[in-house]
């Protein structure tokens, strides 16, 4: 005699094992004498805590740790895209060099090498093979057309999957980050056939992409500059000084946060702040800076009030200047900047 078994069905959820799967373990720090390309032009600080293998007192949390999936799936979706065209060639390439004697080695893999002669024949055949769903497709499909009959020269792409504010901040300097920069020209010195690198920025929230080459010529005595100063700090049993708690950007000629700090995993331990949240909340005095370096550049460039009368200096905008000196920023200096970019942000007024 046989026994139906009837299965209830089951409530279920995905965000919980989603979230948890999304996870990724924070590499463990080892002792190291060489510096990974991804920290070129990052905090000497930090840097030299890793490569001594000293424990974080601020690791990256959960949604840190995310944001490494979503960086993966942009990369997965690019490459599919360089396949479908035809003009993928590999990717996570080792580039281990010493680019000058007497100095630390730099290790690194770029993440790909793409280029070649687009048939757009066949190239439409692959994209077919491939299985793209539509909203892939289109973009394939639209650079075959756009790029067909042509052979492109190779090129390192070095992905970059970033925030709106990252994006709007390279479209409107119209270069990449400086770490950036530093990191694509390493894999462009040291790849074997000396290929032009590119950093590409895919923006997480529109799906925005800019792209900018390397350019080799400028990028090189930052580049020793930076490795000579890694040389000389790793060589040493004192950890270089802290960087400063905020800095100021000559891209829009006005004080921020300093990333280097906020995002720090020795936060704590360098600096004293528990987490992000105090460190910001340390640092509230930005705005009062911005205030006053917009309203001198006001008065220097002859500004009235909106009922006509000349723009006058106080006695806090002259308090708030010596406290940005006796900070170790050249008011002055900074003042002349803004003034060239202009008055960006009329909130500041």
């Amino acid at each position: 005699m046989s026994t139906t078994i009837k299965v209830l069905p089951t409530n279920w959820n995905l965000a919980g094992i989603w979230n948890d799967a999304a996870m990724k373990e924070n590499r463990e720090l080892k002792k190291r004498d060489y510096i990974y390309a991804s920290e070129i032009g990052m905090p000497l600080c930090d840097r030299w805590l890793k490569m001594k293998a000293v424990p974080y007192t601020n690791p990256p949390n959960n949604r840190s740790l995310r944001k490494f999936l979503a960086g993966n799936i942009w990369e997965h979706t690019t490459k599919q895209i360089l396949i479908a065209c035809g003009v993928y060639r590999r990717e996570e390439v080792k580039i281990d060099a010493q680019p000058y004697s007497g100095l630390l080695e730099v290790h690194g893999r770029c993440d790909f090498i793409a280029g070649g002669y687009i048939d757009q024949e066949l190239a439409m055949i692959r994209v077919r093979e491939l299985n793209l769903p539509d909203f892939l497709f289109v973009v394939a499909e639209k650079i075959i057309s756009a790029l067909h009959g042509r052979y492109l020269a190779e090129k390192i792409l070095e992905l970059k999957a970033v925030s709106t504010f990252a994006m709007d901040k390279v479209e409107r300097v119209g270069a990449p980050m400086p770490n950036h920069t530093l990191q694509g020209y390493h894999y462009q010195k040291n790849s074997n056939d000396k290929i032009q690198a590119a950093v590409s920025y895919i923006c997480k929230d529109d799906c925005r992409m800019a792209q900018y080459d390397v350019n080799g010529e400028v990028t090189e005595p930052l580049y020793k500059g930076d490795i000579e100063r890694m040389t000389e700090a790793f060589k040493k049993k004192k950890c270089p000084m802290p960087e400063p708690l905020c800095v100021f950007d000559v891209s829009v000629g006005k004080f921020s946060k300093n990333l280097g700090v906020e995002y720090s995993p020795y936060l704590t331990h360098l600096y004293g702040f528990k987490d992000p949240d105090e460190y910001r909340n340390n640092v509230s005095f930005i705005d009062k800076w911005n205030r006053t370096l917009t309203r001198m550049a006001l008065i220097e460039s002859g500004a009235k009030t909106p009922t006509g009368k000349p723009i006058t200096i106080t006695t806090k905008n002259i308090e708030c200047k010596q406290e940005i000196n006796k900070s170790g920023f050249r008011f002055d200096e900074c003042l002349e900047m803004k003034i060239k970019l202009g008055v960006q942000d009329d909130t500041e007024e």
